[in-house]
């Protein structure tokens, strides 16, 4: 994960075939989702997690050997490319992260992404939770679609004749604040260069990747503060 490096580059007594193979077995059960659902339920009883806000958003990442879920960049000449779509919590910690080609707009991962996100334990069940994006989410089905999974629809005015906002309230320093969490979140996947650039043909080889460096953030945030 950390250095991007082939799988036949590995070096253990199994072959990196074997290596392989158990990464997809492990992805289509669902092993590293719950591990990442595990460590958001042990940073909640910590009161580590921030259930009052999410922010979302996408980012482009390069995939050289084109495969599932690869499409043309339109930031980089076209070339291959492959999206991912983050969500993440008040304190900017990943909860949710899908992936698509590089061409689709973020607005159409919107569901997506709220589908397969963490959500709150029994005991914060009730908390009432913001959403908040930049001007790429605005439009009323996005907005419908936010507010069917009982969220609170946030987005900074596009301009004076916005037809999708009736109200002008442009974000508060606090909402400002959260939405930048998300920015930072992807830089933090972005230093594991397995998640900067994809040389894997299967979407689902890539996206365990993905949740496991998201369970890697979510450890790294727990331990940081456990004597």
């Amino acid at each position: 994960m950390r250095t991007g490096c082939q799988w036949k580059a590995l070096r253990y007594p199994c072959s990196y075939q074997t290596i392989h193979k158990w990464l997809l077995r492990w992805q289509r059960e669902g092993v590293f989702q719950a591990i990442l659902e595990a460590l958001v339920r042990e940073a909640e009883s910590m009161g580590l997690v921030n259930w009052a806000y999410m922010s979302m958003d996408g980012s482009l990442g390069k995939s050289r050997r084109g495969g599932e879920d690869c499409g043309p960049s339109p930031v980089d000449r076209k070339k291959g490319g492959i999206k991912r779509s983050l969500l993440v919590e008040g304190n900017g910690y990943p909860i949710a992260i899908i992936t698509a080609p590089a061409n689709v707009p973020d607005l159409n991962l919107v569901e997506a992404t709220l589908k397969v996100r963490i959500k709150p334990s029994a005991a914060n069940a009730g908390v009432r939770t913001t959403l908040i994006v930049d001007r790429g989410y605005r439009g009323q089905k996005v907005k419908e679609t936010i507010e069917k999974e009982g969220l609170v629809y946030r987005a900074p005015p596009r301009d004076r004749e916005d037809p999708y906002h009736r109200i002008d309230i442009p974000l508060t320093k606090e909402e400002r604040a959260v939405r930048a969490q998300v920015e930072r979140c992807h830089s933090w996947f972005v230093n594991y260069r397995a998640c900067l650039v994809r040389y894997s043909y299967r979407k689902e080889s890539h996206l365990a990747v993905l949740t496991f460096v998201a369970a890697l953030i979510w450890w790294r945030r727990i331990v940081s503060i456990t004597p």
